[in-house]
């Protein structure tokens, strides 16, 4: 589901009012439920519903996010608060890393994978 206001927010709170309507839109809950500090799984989203997130966020602002960013931030407060740092980051040329547990940098030129282990199994 695709929500996206006729511009950008450019605030936190303006991002958190568009998340709030967003889970709103997409969960059918009422707006009452929806709170800045309480954990995005517990409105209900299914993975598909934070990859669906990440793609509306990236129109939206124009930056590149991971689709785990909501699992990354998973409040509303926090995920306002890492894009419109991200988006404010786009803007003055500063480069911004998203790294993951074990991982490098996430930048796909600078991705390189090694195969650490192997294992087979032969008849006999």
């Amino acid at each position: 589901m695709s929500t996206t206001p006729a511009s950008a927010p450019t605030t936190v709170p303006e991002m958190r009012a568009w998340l709030h309507d967003w889970v709103a839109t997409t969960t059918g809950l009422d707006a009452a439920e929806i709170t800045d500090d309480r954990l995005m799984e517990e409105f209900g989203l299914s993975s598909r519903d934070v990859v669906v997130l990440s793609g509306d966020l990236e129109r939206l602002t124009g930056i590149s996010l991971d689709a785990t960013v909501a699992y990354e931030h998973n409040t509303i407060a926090a995920l306002a608060s890492y894009v419109i740092n991200q988006a404010g980051a786009a803007t003055t040329g500063a480069r911004q890393f998203t790294v993951a547990a074990g991982a490098g940098a996430l930048d796909p030129e600078d991705r390189q994978v090694a195969v650490v282990g192997m294992a087979a199994r032969y008849p006999g």
